[in-house]
């Protein structure tokens, strides 16, 4: 889904995801080691949580629109959504006023403000592949989010592994960053999307909710 305001110049390129949901969730783990890494394919869904221990950062789930992007784009939308709507990016708890000012500010305060101005500075030089290793994970309960692999020619193999019947291909498509392990969604994530209270009780019977709801009446 793409907008843009013609007033403000307000743009939106938020994906949704669709289709039959998943019976597991998917946790998505990459070790960033090398340049080009950043720029692998990343499908981020807005029901994914964002981790980079690293910077023992997380974002829960919900906490980005959904959206087609690199590793670099993510790392970046991170910091541009950490800078603008952080709480100690603004007002009387930013960095900014801490350094100016001592009136009614605690130390406690300043300290976390200080850390929280050394995150974005990190989470910029990440994204520029200047502090690296890094490892990203996206958890989406869901399994709408997806991170590419770089492997530049993955049709030309498979072609190739089909003409000569074999397994070379699968083998060679193993991506030795990227780690895919599949888990078993909470009854708490269950309940924030709605699933709990899906009904398919009578779902392939045929019957109409009306012609049932008339029959339970008439009992």
């Amino acid at each position: 889904m793409s907008m843009l305001c013609e007033h403000c110049g307000f743009k939106s390129s938020e994906i949704k995801s669709g289709g039959a949901v998943s019976t597991a969730g998917t946790k998505l783990t990459l070790l960033v080691k090398q340049q080009e890494d950043l720029s692998r394919d990343v499908i981020i869904s807005s029901t994914a949580a964002v981790f980079l221990p690293e910077l023992d950062l997380a974002l829960n789930e919900g906490g980005l629109e959904g959206m087609y992007t690199t590793v670099e784009g993510l790392l970046l939308k991170i910091h541009d959504r950490l800078s603008n709507n952080g709480p100690f990016s603004i007002g009387e708890t930013s960095i900014k006023e801490c350094l100016t000012t001592n009136a009614g500010e605690s130390i406690s305060s300043c300290e976390i403000g200080e850390r929280f101005a050394d995150i974005l500075i990190r989470l910029s030089k990440m994204a520029e592949g200047r502090i690296l290793p890094v490892t990203l994970v996206i958890s989406d309960p869901l399994s709408n989010s997806f991170i590419g692999s770089l492997q530049k020619f993955p049709s030309k193999q498979s072609s190739q592994s089909e003409k000569d019947s074999s397994t070379m291909c699968a083998e060679s498509l193993l991506d030795p960053g990227l780690r895919i392990e599949a888990y078993t969604r909470t009854n708490e994530q269950n309940e924030l999307l709605g699933l709990n209270d899906i009904c398919t009780e009578d779902y392939q019977t045929g019957v109409k909710p009306e012609e049932s709801l008339t029959s339970d009446r008439a009992e």
